[in-house]
């Protein structure tokens, strides 16, 4: 009895194989939309349908008793891997709001599992499309179907996926004078879970301490890539700056952690060392900057790095030395070839002082002129 009852359900189950593939992936979209909007970073969304042979062995397990296909809640599985412990619950939430929750038959594990299973602390929840999903006709179909979605950190999983492979899946089946050594990794794995959190924490004090400094004190925060990155991402001057240059370029801005490297150089090459002198020299020369990029468009770069107000500025400091040389070299130098075409830097070189010294002699006909 039991046999036939497992072959309908095979049957049905490989009728609909390919709505059940559809709903894998219109899942794994939609979660990984939600996660985006909501800011929160992962590691991944992999996804499955459980196959044929899979679904066969679990409607015959002697522990369980399935009569109809929709009895089977985890045809569809997804896992969303995080790299952050804490993001498990703050990801939970998400999912309780998002989707229809069957309680019966979603568990955390995390509450349930002997200390020493650390691979297997995540959440597992069995979803299903709220109602008013369902209205949109893209997602009808899927009305009535289920799957599971477990949450779980990268170490977690790690240490999941290589238990899985040693083949052990319960304690009893690892040998005595082996559980002690599997007990020490997973609290290892546990110790470095929580430490990663702490460290995501105090970094992120790190960066409220600087931007709060530079604001309180700027001659006292010296220019190094924590620093100045810190800087590009919060200042509404700097933010302000690169936005005005990125129209005059019809271009857009991405941060290039490369350019932030290259551009802490260029300032040190001025010998600006520290945010205070940092401003003092910026603000007063902004307009200057924005006029400048009305000319200078750096035509190589097809989307302009953060921080490219920075870059004008130095630009406009090598060009008051009015030597070619310097301008040049300063052009060529500091991986430039990424923005500028520096087969002909020396001309771009004279061009760039040229400009400069139309600018700094009559700023006002200039700007009538690009009007």
């Amino acid at each position: 009895m039991k046999e036939e009852l497992a072959k309908d359900i095979i049957e049905k189950f490989e009728k609909n194989e390919d709505l059940y593939e559809d709903f894998a992936k219109e899942l794994r979209s939609i979660i990984e939309d939600i996660l985006y909007e909501y800011n929160i970073h992962f590691h991944s969304v992999p996804s499955r349908v459980k196959s044929s042979d899979s679904l066969f062995k679990k409607i015959n397990r002697s522990d369980k008793s399935y009569k109809l296909l929709e009895d089977v809640t985890d045809l569809v599985g997804l896992r969303i891997i995080t790299y952050f412990s804490e993001d498990v619950d703050r990801i939970a939430n998400i999912i309780e709001n998002e989707f229809k929750i069957d309680q019966a038959n979603s568990i955390d594990k995390r509450l349930t599992h002997d200390p020493d299973r650390f691979g297997y602390m995540s959440l597992h929840y069995v979803i299903s499309f709220k109602d008013d999903r369902l209205k949109f006709t893209e997602y009808r179909k899927y009305k009535g179907l289920k799957a599971e979605i477990q949450i779980r950190s990268i170490l977690q999983h790690t240490w999941a996926e290589i238990e899985h492979d040693l083949g052990y899946k319960s304690k009893s089946q690892i040998p005595k004078n082996l559980r002690r050594s599997f007990s020490r990794i997973a609290g290892l794995l546990e110790i470095a879970d929580l430490e990663f959190v702490k460290l995501r924490s105090e970094l992120g004090k790190f960066e409220e301490d600087i931007i709060a400094k530079i604001n309180s004190d700027p001659f006292s925060v010296i220019i190094d890539e924590a620093s100045l990155t810190q800087y590009l991402s919060k200042d509404e001057l700097i933010k302000s700056l690169d936005k005005n240059i990125a129209n005059n370029c019809n271009k857009g801005i991405i941060k290039d952690q490369a350019f932030i490297q290259s551009l802490l150089k260029q300032l040190h090459h001025f010998k600006i060392y520290n945010f205070g002198y940092l401003i003092e020299v910026m603000q007063p020369t902004y307009t200057l900057i924005v006029n400048f990029s009305k000319v200078i468009k750096m035509e190589n770069a097809n989307t302009l790095p953060v921080g490219v107000g920075l870059h004008y500025l130095c630009l406009i400091l090598v060009a008051k030395s009015g030597n070619v040389a310097r301008v040049t070299n300063f052009l060529r130098g500091f991986q430039n070839n990424s923005l500028y075409n520096i087969n002909n830097a020396e001309e771009q070189a004279k061009r760039t002082i040229h400009l400069y010294r139309t600018l700094v002699g009559n700023q006002e006909m200039y700007d009538k002129i690009q009007q």
